[in-house]
């Protein structure tokens, strides 16, 4: 018995750490967008920006699905058409950011490409983009930056992590009742 209730407390805390290590979500009009950039951290130069629109929960294939960024700390604004991606709702973008910092970046969804419509919107995020060296090779390696708690994000999802310890903290104590009263 005692081996199931450890087994539940760590089932528990690694469901609150995939939590805090989750997309970005926003809303764009009507619509929710997940923003992905794979790997962690961002990089200065080229980046793979994956991003899901879903329209009450299904996925919105054939959107207008366009991108804005800006740094943050000085103006550098670039915008990015989307190509889909190998699943429902999917959009990938390749973002080239120029700099390490803070960049704000906009995503823009409109249900049909040739027209706006009650629901669309704009979602904004932003990301952390992390340093880069030249190593004697000629290729790029990150720089010792320490990695944001989320892939990419400047924003760590705490909520989600403290939500998840005090899941596993209320477990503890719903345990150690039973415990009590089966010993007496």
């Amino acid at each position: 018995m005692r081996y199931q209730h450890m087994m539940m407390a760590g089932l528990l805390l690694l469901s609150g750490l995939a939590f805090a290590a989750g997309p970005l979500t926003g809303h764009a009009g009507k619509f929710t967008v997940e923003l992905t950039c794979p790997p962690a951290p961002l990089k200065v130069g080229e980046n793979q920006l994956s991003i899901v629109v879903k329209d009450g929960g299904k996925p919105l294939t054939g959107a207008a699905v366009d991108v804005h960024l800006d740094m943050v700390e000085m103006p550098m604004p670039a915008d990015i058409k989307t190509t889909p991606g190998a699943k429902g709702g999917e959009y990938l973008a390749k973002a080239n950011l120029g700099m390490a910092g803070k960049w704000k970046v906009t995503v823009s969804v409109r249900q049909m490409a040739d027209m706006t419509m009650d629901g669309d919107g704009k979602a904004d995020f932003e990301l952390m983009v992390g340093k880069v060296a030249q190593n004697t090779d000629s290729q790029t390696a990150p720089v010792s930056t320490p990695p944001p708690a989320s892939p990419g994000y400047s924003k760590p999802r705490w909520e989600w992590l403290g939500a998840g310890l005090l899941i596993i903290l209320v477990a503890i104590i719903i345990i150690a009742i039973s415990n009590r009263r089966k010993v007496q």
